[in-house]
């Protein structure tokens, strides 16, 4: 018979994360926030094939940069919940009312140099942006985690500074689409 595939699904996209997985024997890697298309993708993939064919097919790390990245891309939320508008909506009114107050708390931790604090703030202000299409601030807020994690002060300090204006770029771009629904 052949190996029972294990995808690794985790809300943890530190750098490294997905090497990690699979060098403990995880055949794929998927991050939060998961999109379904892709998930179906890797189970149908997996589900295929032989034990031999799984060790020649494991998936190889993705690069990602945030200047690569969209500020706000709407297709995410097609990807997480269909072409439902009224979800898509209310998905994005909860992230605006919630996520100010999570920019706030982070600029905060940043502030006191609190590594712990900023590694745990960023992680969940980095789910909350993916979730919805803040691409960019959801990589920032990684960096911001990795950071933390590894207490490098002086990187959460430098790459903090471009968090607010960041921040309020996504809300410009969630707002417009919101008046466009």
């Amino acid at each position: 018979l052949p190996a029972t595939p294990i995808i690794a699904l985790t809300a943890n996209a530190m750098k490294g994360e997905e090497e990690r997985c699979l060098e403990q024997g995880m055949d794929a890697y998927l991050s939060k926030p998961i999109e379904l298309d892709r998930l179906r993708n890797e189970i149908t993939k997996w589900s295929l094939h032989t034990e031999t064919e799984l060790e020649e097919e494991k998936v190889k790390p993705e690069a990602s940069s945030v200047d690569g990245l969209p500020v706000f891309d709407k297709e995410v939320l097609v990807k997480m919940v269909g072409n439902n508008l009224p979800v898509q909506k209310r998905l994005l009114e909860k992230f605006l009312s919630n996520s100010q107050q999570r920019i706030d708390e982070l600029e905060q931790v940043i502030g006191q140099k609190n590594a712990q604090a900023v590694g745990e703030q960023a992680h969940s202000l980095k789910s909350a942006s993916r979730s919805v299409g803040a691409m960019q601030l959801g990589g920032l807020c990684e960096q911001l985690e990795q950071a933390g994690k590894t207490e490098e002060v002086s990187v959460f300090e430098k790459i903090g500074k471009t968090l607010r204006p960041l921040y309020q770029r996504s809300v410009e771009e969630i707002e417009a689409w919101i008046k466009s629904l």
